[in-house]
C-alpha cells in the first residue's frame, strides 16, 4: 500500500455524510463530515475560519491539476483559481475570507494572496526563493509559510507591510513551516541532521523555540496553531513524513496529545484548526482515494 505524502510542501453541495465517533477518554463524541468537491476524483480540506468556510483544493482526474475551492459554512462550493496558473492550492482563509495558499506555473512555485473585499489576487515570492508557498494568513494580514533555496527550505513570517522575517528553528537542517496565529505564536515542522521531522512552535510572549513530538512517533508535523494555543499536526509512519500519517495530531495547551482519525480510514492528515476547534483535514479511504473532512463536536 502506497500512501501520497503527508507533508504539505510539495508542493456547489458537498457529497458528504456525517458520521459520529467515540473519542479518547475524558473528551466529548466527535462528530465528522466528509468533504468532496461535486465530481471530483480527490478533495483536499486545508483551511477553516472562525465563520466556518473552509478552503482547499481539488482535482477532477485521478493525478490531473489542482484547483482551488472554497466552501462556505452552509456547504456552498465556488472554484478559486489564479489567473494564468497550471496550478492553485489554497492553504488558509482568514476570519474576514481573505485567502492563501500556492500556485504552480512554467517558472515554479508561487504564493499567492487572495482578498475577499476586491477579488483581486496578489502573488509574491521570498526575494531569492526558488519555491514560496504561504500556509496561513491572520486578521492583522500576517502570512506564514516557507519557502525553498539552494535545496534547504526556511520558514517565513511576512507582516502586512510587505517584510519577511526568515523563521529557521535552532540548529535544524530545514525549516519546512511557519503558521502564525492572531496573537503572533507560530508552529511548523523542522527537519533535524539525521533526517528526522519534528513539530516545533514559538510564543510571541518568549519568543523560545520548542520542539514537540508524541513518545513513540517517528516523525511530527505541526500545520496550525489556534488562539487557544492548541497545535493541530500530523504523527507519521516514518522520520520524514514522506509515506503518510497515520493520525492527526492534536496538542492541547497542557502539552498533552489526542490521536484523531476519520472512520474507517486508512491514514488521515492534518488540515487546520479554528478557534472553536473545529478541525478540518483529509483522509484516505480503502481505495486510497483522498477526501476532505471537518470535524466538530456533539
Amino acid at each position: 500500500m502506497t500512501i501520497a505524502p503527508v507533508r504539505r510542501m510539495l508542493p456547489a453541495l458537498a457529497l458528504s455524510a456525517a458520521v459520529t465517533a467515540a473519542s479518547p477518554a475524558g473528551t466529548q463524541a466527535q462528530t465528522f463530515t466528509g468533504i468532496d468537491y461535486p465530481g471530483a476524483a480527490e478533495t483536499r480540506a486545508h483551511g477553516i475560519n472562525d465563520q466556518g468556510d473552509i478552503v482547499g483544493f481539488y482535482r477532477t482526474t485521478p493525478g490531473g491539476a489542482f484547483h482551488g475551492y472554497v466552501r462556505t459554512s452552509q456547504g456552498a462550493f465556488s472554484t478559486i483559481d489564479v489567473p494564468g496558473a497550471s496550478e492553485t492550492r489554497p492553504q488558509a482563509i482568514s476570519a474576514s475570507g481573505d485567502i492563501v495558499g500556492d500556485f504552480a506555473d512554467g517558472s515554479g512555485t508561487h504564493a499567492f494572496l487572495h482578498r475577499k473585499t476586491d477579488g483581486t489576487f496578489t502573488t509574491f515570492d521570498v526575494q531569492g526563493a526558488g519555491t514560496t508557498v504561504a500556509f496561513g494568513i491572520n486578521s492583522q494580514g500576517d502570512i506564514g509559510g516557507a519557502y525553498g533555496t539552494g535545496g534547504v527550505f526556511h520558514g517565513f513570517v511576512k507582516s502586512a507591510d510587505g517584510a519577511a522575517s526568515t523563521i529557521d528553528f535552532p540548529g535544524a537542517a530545514s525549516t519546512t513551516a511557519a503558521v502564525v496565529n492572531e496573537r503572533g505564536d507560530i508552529t511548523g515542522a523542522y527537519t533535524d541532521g539525521t533526517g528526522v521531522l519534528h513539530g516545533y512552535f514559538r510564543l510571541a510572549r518568549d519568543g523560545v523555540f520548542v520542539s514537540f513530538d508524541p513518545a513513540g512517533t517517528a516523525g511530527t508535523e505541526g500545520h496550525a496553531i489556534n488562539d487557544r494555543g492548541q497545535i493541530l499536526g500530523n504523527e507519521c509512519l516514518d522520520p520524514s513524513c514522506a509515506a503518510g500519517g497515520p493520525h492527526v495530531l492534536l496538542r492541547l495547551t497542557d502539552g498533552t496529545f489526542v490521536s484523531i482519525d476519520y472512520p474507517g480510514a486508512v491514514a488521515t492528515v492534518a488540515g487546520w484548526i479554528n478557534n472553536s476547534g473545529l478541525i478540518v483535514g483529509d483522509y484516505f479511504d480503502a481505495t486510497l482515494t483522498r477526501h476532505g473532512f471537518l470535524r466538530g463536536r456533539q
